[in-house]
């Protein structure tokens, strides 16, 4: 079987060469103490997601499916396989929809970045300032995907978060692993297939839409598992007549900036343009919960007064 090589870089290409030579040292400052503030967040989200009906179930289920191994859930301190752990931490972290949001792409990507690299970090050797660099990397990823069409996954009722982050968790793994660049590539090509995300329980109220940032985690260490070990993968999962933009918006007139996901890598960091949650809320109700909240203090409204709001 013959293998044809595309013509020019793919995003996959660039993506890979820039995670292979980026380490802590090339961090700027602030993204450095952002990411660190980032982990400590997913942290308290983890440990309040637990008490909820919900943690209690993906806890059960996690424990269940991989009842043994070196990586730990978050707060209880189960031992567990790493895809166990990441998969649990990631799903806990949303439990309350607390989790930080890009403001463009409404990606939550620290949940799955960080339960992807604690899980892979307690198996191996590695260095606080080298786990602060994969999940910058992851972060930066699943942002600047999730910008070459901003809204547009969510109006056709996808969820950014498992479709975009799926990659940021498995760059970051990649790195962790000190994957080369082929490796990556191939690791992100898998992951297109492994990507996914429904939104209809925003319909019905359910559940399914908090398992996604701990699907992603999983899905990510996984694909870059496999990457390492040989398995192939599309090289251009993004760009490509299949890709993940050509696959799910399928409406050729809907722009698509692919320069989003790699013009001015390690100098532009698209994740400084993302927000810690003030309310445990989806982020686009906090406008009007800011609204209401002023104009309680602006007219000395009583909430207990209000008959309805249009």
């Amino acid at each position: 079987m013959s293998v044809i090589e595309p013509s020019v870089p793919t995003c996959s290409d660039q993506l890979s060469a820039w995670v292979s030579r980026v380490r802590f040292g090339d961090l700027p400052p602030d993204v450095v103490e952002q990411t660190a503030l980032r982990v400590l967040d997913v942290f308290g989200l983890v440990l309040a997601g637990l008490g909820t009906p919900f943690g209690r179930s993906v806890r059960e289920t996690a424990l269940a499916l991989n009842p043994t191994g070196p990586s730990r859930i978050f707060g209880h301190g189960d031992a567990t396989t790493i895809p166990g752990a990441a998969f649990a931490n990631g799903a806990l972290s949303q439990a309350l929809e607390f989790d930080d949001t890009h403001n463009e792409s409404i990606v939550h990507m620290s949940s799955p970045a960080v339960a992807a690299a604690f899980a892979l970090a307690e198996s191996q050797k590695v260095s606080g300032a080298d786990l602060i660099a994969a999940i910058a990397v992851g972060n930066e990823i699943s942002c600047r995907v999730g910008s070459v069409a901003p809204g547009q996954f969510h109006r056709r009722g996808y969820h950014p978060t498992g479709l975009f982050a799926t990659f940021g968790a498995t760059w970051l793994t990649g790195h962790m692993l000190g994957s080369s660049q082929a490796e990556m590539n191939n690791a992100a090509g898998i992951a297109g297939s492994f990507a996914s995300g429904l939104l209809q329980c925003w319909v019905d109220g359910t559940q399914s839409k908090f398992l996604h940032p701990g699907w992603s985690a999983q899905a990510g260490i996984i694909a870059a598992t496999l990457g390492k070990s040989g398995t192939t993968g599309p090289a251009a999962v993004f760009e490509g007549r299949f890709g993940l933009f050509a696959s799910h918006l399928q409406d050729e007139g809907v722009p698509r900036d692919y320069g989003r996901i790699t013009k001015g890598l390690g100098v532009h960091w698209e994740s400084r343009n993302a927000s810690f949650k003030p309310f445990p809320v989806a982020h686009v109700i906090h406008p009007y919960i800011d609204a209401l909240l002023r104009l309680r203090a602006a007219h000395g409204i009583d909430p207990a007064q209000v008959e309805s709001i249009v």
